[in-house]
């Protein structure tokens, strides 16, 4: 089984371990000999690992072609290949890899496995899968699911329905503030759950011999490395001030001290396991992270999300589909997560720690690129969609109807006080008088009858633009 990160590659495999299987993780991080030795000792039933490193053992890397020759793994013992994640796989860039893979396994049966269905992932399977390759398609996967790229729109993944987003719609300025706002609201939520904390509120640790396995706990996304570490740090600090929502109260730093921590590349293998392991069995609850705990990290009891950023739609859902997530007897999978089944079936009564699950998200105008997806998502998942995300979620073609519709408007509204005639004519002014005063009048009449009929030269002018972009904007949907 072939899977983009070491997380996913390490849960899968505990997994497998759990039901019994021989199963052997092979991922970076760990020396490549020691990682051999396993193999030949346990002989596993299952392998699972990151392209790199199956390329290493199955003797195809060329950094290890000057080596004695004889891989560490015979393509001939594959059996199945799985590829998990491939829209992931793809958008590391692990493309050449896996096709070489594939090149290497060419003989057994193969399963590609996907969240989303988007047209680089149905290339993917072309070239990948055998010609007469079956698609089996998940509820609510998004687009038609025939493979055949007829698609009316490009498909999204789709976010549970068991999951609260809340969009937070922010100046970009006021991100840092509104992270802490609702950083604030995060510990209060978490020392509700848990029913207690320590003299100077902090997230008091359970006491002995509790179980930590549900404990609530939340995750905190951002998509740069420099981001996670400055976000932990004031997490983590005694001293940090701020975010008071009222303007009064303490600052959302030092609360955590002891109960969070960090994931991001940045870390070493066994500090990224350590930080794992620690926040899967309730040392931690509050984890900082990168994408790279987006997808793979199953852990019961995640109650809240919080993206500090927007990323794409794809990552978007994955992050916040790390709540909302059921564990019952069965091993719980990512196959819900963009495209129907685990997650999208709803939260279970453990998923999420009693059905809680909350997703805010805070996007400014940086991230407006992606409101129109965001919009989606959301409609189809029956959440709010603030105003200022749908209007930012408009094409130019919906925003020229719309102010052709505006101007329309004050036309109507003119023609309806007498300004303007049934035809939108201005009506012709009395004849002047001698009066000056008279005279007067009829010179301001002039002027608001030009600047009415200015007005309605270009409500016409828009509306004529706006029609002819519509059928450019049709045809080309055709």
């Amino acid at each position: 089984m072939v899977v983009p990160t070491r997380e996913l590659a390490l849960q899968v495999h505990a997994e497998a371990l759990r039901f019994g299987a021989n199963a052997v993780a092979l991922h970076g991080g760990v020396p490549k000999e020691t990682q051999a030795r396993q193999l030949e000792q346990r002989q596993p039933q299952l392998v699972v690992a990151t392209p790199g490193r199956l390329l290493d053992q199955l003797g195809r890397h060329r950094a290890h072609q000057a080596n004695d020759g004889l891989p560490r793994l015979s393509a001939a013992q594959v059996s199945l290949l799985v590829l998990d994640e491939a829209d992931r796989l793809l958008e590391l860039g692990f493309d050449r890899d896996v096709r070489a893979i594939v090149a290497a396994c060419s003989h057994p049966q193969r399963l590609l496995l996907s969240a989303t269905w988007p047209a680089a992932v149905r290339r993917a399977a072309a070239a990948l899968l055998r010609p007469s390759y079956a698609t089996v398609r998940l509820a609510n996967a998004g687009g038609d699911g025939d493979g055949d790229g007829d698609d009316d729109e490009e498909a999204l993944p789709v976010a549970s329905r068991a999951i609260t987003q809340r969009i937070h719609v922010v100046a970009p300025r006021e991100r840092w503030e509104t992270l802490l706002r609702l950083l604030e609201d995060l510990h209060l939520t978490l020392v509700t759950a848990n029913g207690r904390s320590d003299d100077e509120g902090a997230v008091a640790t359970p006491p002995p011999g509790s179980s930590t396995q549900k404990q609530p706990r939340a995750i905190v996304f951002a998509t740069k490395k420099a981001d996670v570490h400055a976000i932990g740090e004031h997490c983590t600090s005694a001293t940090a001030g701020g975010g008071s929502s009222g303007g009064g109260g303490g600052g959302s730093g030092g609360w955590w001290a002891g109960r969070c921590d960090v994931l991001s590349g940045d870390r070493t293998q066994q500090e990224r396991e350590d930080v794992v392991r620690r926040f899967r069995n309730g040392e931690l609850t509050l984890l900082i992270a990168t994408d790279v705990a987006a997808r793979g990290l199953d852990v019961p009891g995640v109650q809240r999300v919080l993206c500090y950023d927007f990323p794409a739609a794809e990552a978007y859902v994955h992050r916040i589909g790390r709540t909302g997530r059921s564990h019952g007897a069965c091993a719980a999978g990512e196959s819900g997560e963009g495209g129907g089944g685990g997650e999208a079936g709803g939260a279970g009564a453990e998923g999420g720690g009693g059905g809680v699950a909350i997703a805010d998200t805070i996007f400014t105008r940086k991230e407006a690129k992606h409101a129109r997806a965001l919009m989606r998502i959301l409609e189809a998942a029956g959440q709010v969609v603030p105003a200022q995300l749908r209007e930012w979620a408009k094409s130019k073609v919906e925003h020229l109807r719309d102010k052709a519709a505006s101007e329309a408007a004050a036309v109507e509204a003119a023609q309806a006080s007498g300004t303007l005639g049934a035809q939108g004519v201005p009506e012709p002014s009395k004849a002047p008088t001698a009066d000056p005063e008279v005279v007067t009048e009829d010179s301001q009449a002039a002027a608001a009858r030009r600047k009415k009929e200015e007005k309605e030269r270009k409500a016409k002018a828009f509306r004529e633009e706006a029609e002819a972009l519509a059928l450019r904007y049709d045809s080309v949907a055709e």
